[in-house]
């Protein structure tokens, strides 16, 4: 579309200068010059239509600093679990499956974000993030059952908690500029492919427990000294794309896509366990085969040539399955576990200021 409207302004130009001037000699004309462009039969064009064809284009154009340095704030929010399944005998019944699952929801998040990045070359950049806040307002839910029990899924214990904590975010990559490798007029603006590392780690707190179903049956009975923590851990291998294009003076779209490989790593202290060890932590999890998805959009726009203000939304998932649970009783014996799966998700509106050098 952009290169549409500069062909058409740019006809439209040269057909009114022919208008106006109808006979001149050929040494009195401007200098002209031809331009060509993909798609577009040439053309010629005085050096006043070059002009205004060149205040066209910079009016459009995405800043490319050396320098670019940003401090943002998310609202965000989130949900994680994670279950696992063993087997056990019950009397009466013989071995039955047995699963347990944890999950946390509402885990809102006020996270502060830190940006940098720096121009290599015409083609090469490198950017890195930090991101730090705190947790609250969560719920957690235990819930443990006997999967296919007479035929069904039976209900024998859950409860449910308050849940705060913390919340840590790193990400270190290098971008490949494709616009110093590929036509991409038809591509407004600047776009990168990148590689990099990710670190995700939300760490968890549970408080105020209340059992709320034991067989199958509604109770609402709360128990004191609850003073649970689990911690996941994600460090994934990060592959993706990012392009950021001009919508008007000062005004740009900027956003990026990136695949995520994953090694998931959980530790969790249940405290009022007195048949696990009375040391942190009592349980370990891993799973080496996650996969997980990130996303942004932002909307930018320049203050003046070196300050900007951006606001936008964030996304983040991440699964990893097929994993071991470990656990560490008091009388120093350890078992293994089946850990089905683990899985992150947290996204948010995010405001920033930065500037660009």
């Amino acid at each position: 579309m952009k290169a549409v409207v500069i062909v058409c302004l740019l006809v439209a130009g040269v057909a009114c200068a022919e208008l106006a001037e109808p006979s001149h000699p050929a040494g009195d004309r401007a200098e002209e010059k031809r331009i060509e462009l993909d798609g577009v039969e040439p053309s010629l064009a005085t050096e006043a239509d070059m002009d205004r064809l060149n205040e066209l284009v910079s009016a459009l154009s995405v800043p490319d600093p050396r320098f670019r340095l940003m401090l943002d704030l998310g609202w965000t929010t989130g949900r994680s679990s994670w279950e696992i399944s063993f087997q056990e005998f019950e009397p009466g019944f013989g071995i039955v499956d047995v699963h347990s699952r944890l999950g946390w929801k509402r885990l809102e998040s006020i996270i502060y974000r830190l940006h940098g990045e720096y121009k290599v070359n015409d083609w090469l950049r490198l950017s890195a993030s930090v991101g730090l806040g705190s947790l609250d307002n969560g719920q957690n839910s235990d819930t443990d059952w006997y999967a296919n029990f007479m035929g069904r899924d039976f209900i024998f214990s859950k409860s449910e908690a308050d849940t705060d904590g913390d919340v840590t975010l790193f990400n270190l990559n290098a971008h490949v500029r494709l616009n110093e490798f590929f036509e991409l007029s038809r591509l407004p603006g600047q776009w990168d492919v990148f590689g990099g590392y990710q670190y995700h780690e939300e760490d968890l707190r549970d408080r105020n427990g209340v059992q709320t179903i034991i067989d199958e049956e509604q109770v609402n009975m709360p128990f004191s000294g609850l003073n649970s923590t689990y911690l996941f851990e994600w460090q994934a291998a990060r592959l993706g794309v990012r392009g950021e294009i001009p919508l008007a003076d000062r005004l740009r779209l900027r956003g990026s896509l990136a695949g995520l490989w994953a090694r998931f790593e959980g530790e969790g202290f249940w405290n009022l366990r007195d048949d696990f060890r009375n040391e942190s932590p009592n349980f370990v999890q891993s799973a080496s085969n996650g996969l997980g998805v990130e996303l942004s959009l932002f909307g930018v726009f320049d203050i003046t040539e070196t300050f900007f203000a951006e606001i936008g939304w964030w996304q983040l998932y991440l699964k990893a399955q097929n994993g071991t649970d470990k656990l560490y009783f008091a009388d120093g014996f350890e078992a293994r576990t089946d850990l089905e799966f683990a899985r992150t998700q947290r996204q948010g509106v995010f405001i920033g200021f930065g500037g660009q050098f």
